[in-house]
């Protein structure tokens, strides 16, 4: 967005943006040593999976088209990606501790657990393994939220601290529920296709009726 107009094709604002995020991702790889060499991630490894909203203000903008529909200031290309390059690794550098407990069975059919496939990502990606803690009993949403509570307070980590649970966009709310205490949503949305987008209306269904469950049993 350039002036609350919104920008499908991107532009200046965009290009900052990319930048900065496969720039300071792969500084942060090779100080840290999860990369070694030329073997960096590309813009397109990073952005994989990423749901970004770039919206800036400027003065006097300049938009390419006559449906305004690209940013042309090269000015913003510039500012955005310094604030992001700032910001983006200072997280990076106050979070460098935080576990990551992967929890999921195995379900039937399925060659290796969920927490596994999740670990091999994750270390894919060049995730630190040593911070990653797969939990690999639980069966049920339940199931989730009490080993994985276990396994924090285990490694000394207080769960009534702030605590951010990854899981699908549609099952957010309920397991938030579950959890009882200070929580960060960050939803994992399925792809756009038109498969995956009849699929999520299914879910969102099967998810109202455990949430009808819960407030009735309570959990």
């Amino acid at each position: 967005f350039a002036n609350d107009i919104h920008t499908p094709e991107g532009g200046m604002h965009e290009e900052g943006f990319k930048r900065a995020l496969t720039n300071v991702l792969n500084a942060y790889g090779v100080k840290k040593g999860y990369i070694k060499g030329d073997d960096k991630v590309t813009g397109d490894d990073v952005r994989e999976g990423l749901t970004a909203i770039v919206s800036v203000k400027l003065t006097e903008a300049q938009f390419e088209g006559q449906t305004k529909g690209k940013l042309g200031n090269s000015e913003m290309r510039t500012f955005v990606y310094n604030l992001v390059t700032e910001k983006l690794a200072e997280y990076l550098e106050e979070h460098p501790d935080v576990p990551v407990v992967l929890s999921g069975g195995q379900g039937p059919g399925e060659a290796i657990t969920e927490a596994e496939c999740m670990r091999r990502a994750l270390v894919r990606r060049g995730a630190d393994e040593s911070r990653l803690y797969p939990e690999e009993r639980s069966t049920s949403t339940q199931e989730n939220l009490r080993y994985s509570r276990a396994i924090l307070e285990e490694l000394g980590v207080d769960p009534a601290q702030r605590v951010a649970i990854v899981t699908s966009d549609f099952h957010l709310c309920r397991a938030r529920l579950m959890w009882g205490g200070d929580t960060a949503a960050v939803p994992a949305h399925l792809p756009s296709t038109l498969y995956f987008q009849c699929l999520t209306v299914n879910y969102f269904i099967r998810e109202a009726f455990g949430l009808a469950a819960y407030f009735v049993y309570g959990g």
